[in-house]
């Protein structure tokens, strides 16, 4: 979690700083660095050695860079030469100011690049990686990387398009404790990551919740990395496919085929549904019983095929072996499909007799 007072700067500023890549920091009215991201420590780094003095390492102030600020609130921009330990750097700079409603200085963002050949070169790299995160998004909805000890050590800036957290969040904390691996009918399964020896796997099913709360189901793939020459395992590097909308379908699916099921099963009489080709598709339990019975005389009426009672639509009657007479109507759909229903008329068949 950000420090308060570099979330008051964060909320004056905004988040435009966080897309200029290279060194970003966020600093306070007095110079404390309060925030600032890996490549920022490294340049700290090279030039506090260079000039022996952790303190000394800012070619700026916070009153040079309000009296640079213009009345459009624009970033002030800069070029400044610095002394590091590898030699003299060019660093091209750019700072938001952030004050307080009543015109408290609060302190400032910065994001710096630089143009000596070792910054041209980390540019490349960036270059290079984000044409990796560019490929990796046609395959993938982010990327993950755990070490060794199964803690994540990478997440791709993708996940916060798609669980809204920053990959900050989840770096340093098991993958299995931020959800759930999971079954193709959502059951609790193993995590593939903890085998006695680490293999490749696809498409697991992973549960995880969004930031509003709302769960999240993923496919992930992974494969084991290995250190070279020692060959010691290193941890794993995957990506993870967002397949939510997907889950929900079927389990919607799931669901309506359920319901649909139970509302045929509570049909007081047999129901059945053929395909055009007559064989069995779905049928309740009053339908499976009344096979099970049978009829009277073993062999049942002569009735004709299916598809000759569904296109009369005549109604046949016989007697189960029970001593139950049942009705069967047979009735085709426009795609072909039959349904058929079977239905007690003992009853029936009892005031015939008897008028």
């Amino acid at each position: 979690m950000l420090p308060p007072a570099a979330q008051r700067i964060l909320e004056a500023v905004g988040f435009d700083f966080l897309t200029r890549g290279g060194a970003v920091s966020i600093t306070s009215a007095d110079g404390q660095v309060l925030w600032a991201n890996a490549p920022w420590h490294e340049l700290a780094a090279r030039m506090e050695r260079a000039l022996d003095d952790a303190s000394a390492h800012l070619p700026w102030t916070l009153d040079e860079l309000f009296q640079q600020a213009d009345a459009a609130g624009r970033p002030v921009r800069r070029e400044d030469m610095v002394r590091t330990m590898t030699g003299p750097e060019m660093l091209l700079s750019e700072h938001w100011l952030a004050s307080s409603p009543t015109g408290e200085r609060l302190g400032y963002a910065s994001a710096v690049s630089e143009t000596t050949q070792e910054g041209r070169f980390r540019r490349q790299i960036g270059a290079l990686q984000d044409r990796l995160d560019d490929l990796t998004r046609l395959v993938s909805d982010w990327v993950w990387e755990v070490a060794s000890d199964l803690t994540l050590s990478f997440v791709s800036a993708r996940v916060t398009d798609v669980l809204g957290v920053h990959p900050r969040e989840f770096v340093g904390k098991e993958l299995a404790a931020l959800g759930r691996f999971v079954g193709s009918g959502g059951e609790a399964i193993a995590n593939p990551l903890i085998v006695p020896r680490p293999r490749p796997f696809r498409d697991v099913g992973f549960v995880m919740g969004h930031a509003d709360g709302s769960p999240r189901r993923f496919k992930l793939s992974a494969l084991p990395v290995f250190e070279r020459g020692t060959g010691r395992f290193r941890g794993y590097r995957g990506t993870a496919h967002d397949v939510s909308p997907e889950a929900s379908a079927l389990d919607l699916a799931a669901r309506s085929r359920t319901e649909l099921l139970e509302a045929i099963d509570a049909i007081p009489g047999g129901f059945a549904l053929f395909g055009a080709d007559q064989h069995l598709l779905l049928a309740n339990r009053q339908f499976h019983q009344i096979l099970a019975t049978g009829p009277a005389d073993g062999a049942g009426p002569k009735m004709g095929s299916l598809s000759i009672r569904a296109a009369n639509g005549a109604a046949f009657d016989y007697e189960l072996a029970d001593g139950r007479w049942i009705r069967i109507t047979d009735r085709a759909m426009p795609d072909g499909r039959i349904v058929e229903l079977r239905v007690e008329v003992t009853d029936l068949k009892g005031l015939n007799s008897n008028s």
